[in-house]
């Protein structure tokens, strides 16, 4: 007899939905990770006020860029020609724009904007073409300190390269307004260096001069103590001489000159 083939129990797997709002929240916050349902919530409703406030401020852009585009056919059609058509900018003005269309006459109602607009525009390209020659010039007056420094340094070339580079990389960290702990601690050390140098100075001549004093005190001692052998005097030393008086420890500390 055949035995029977017993079938084998099939595993359900209950598929668990995810709500688009939650999806979008997982998307946006990766490492927002909860213990519970509820603070989800929270973090939902933290991103449906977000795009809310997204969708109001693009629907307001809109508008206004509806009223102006009633306003103005031809612009209209540069904009449809640049979105959908890829048409450059300045070819599809030309497209729909003559050139005297462009620039507003004395009397027109637009003039004096548009003079000030001109002249906004030609006072930034001076402004602009200042600061690059400002900066070509700072930028040949550091190379030329960095050999100077280099060379008072003895820096070889070598070591030269390592010191531009790591002002590279601060200026670069600082263009993203990145400071990390050494920069800060190289900035620290640049700002107090000079009242670092002062200190340990002023440290240094204390030392010398309590050592001074400390020599002169020792020299006194010495010649006040002499060879250690009696005094014999001017009369030749006899027995009969006075004997010099004993000194004490209070005679010491008041003769004794202090700093």
């Amino acid at each position: 007899m055949e035995e029977e083939k017993k079938e084998q129990p099939v595993e359900v797997t209950e598929e668990v939905t995810v709500r688009p709002l939650r999806r979008m929240a997982r998307e946006k916050y990766p490492d927002f990770n909860p213990e519970n349902d509820e603070d989800w919530n929270e973090k939902e409703d933290e991103l449906a006020t977000e795009l809310e406030n997204d969708n109001r401020t693009y629907r307001d852009a809109e508008a206004k860029l509806d009223e102006i585009i009633s306003t103005d056919p031809e612009l209209a059609d540069v904009l449809n020609d640049m979105v959908v058509d890829k048409v450059p900018f300045r070819v599809a003005i030309a497209k729909h724009y003559a050139q005297e269309d462009l620039i507003p006459v004395e009397g027109e109602e637009d003039f004096d904007a548009y003079q000030s607009a001109f002249e906004e525009r030609v006072n930034r390209k001076k402004a602009r073409d200042e600061r690059d020659a400002q900066i070509a010039k700072n930028e040949e007056e550091s190379l030329a300190a960095i050999d100077t420094f280099a060379e008072e340094n003895g820096m070889d070339d070598e070591a030269k390269k390592g010191f531009i580079g790591y002002i590279n990389d601060i200026f670069s960290e600082m263009l993203y307004k990145k400071l990390t702990p050494q920069t800060l601690s190289a900035f620290y050390n640049a700002m107090n260096h000079d009242t670092d140098v002062a200190e340990a100075a002023e440290a240094a001549e204390i030392k010398g001069r309590n050592a001074k004093i400390e020599a002169d005190m020792e020299a006194e001692d010495s010649a006040e103590a002499g060879d250690g052998l009696p005094d014999l005097g001017t009369k030749g030393g006899s027995v009969d001489d006075e004997a010099p008086a004993q000194r004490t420890m209070l005679d010491d500390i008041v003769n004794r000159r202090r700093f």
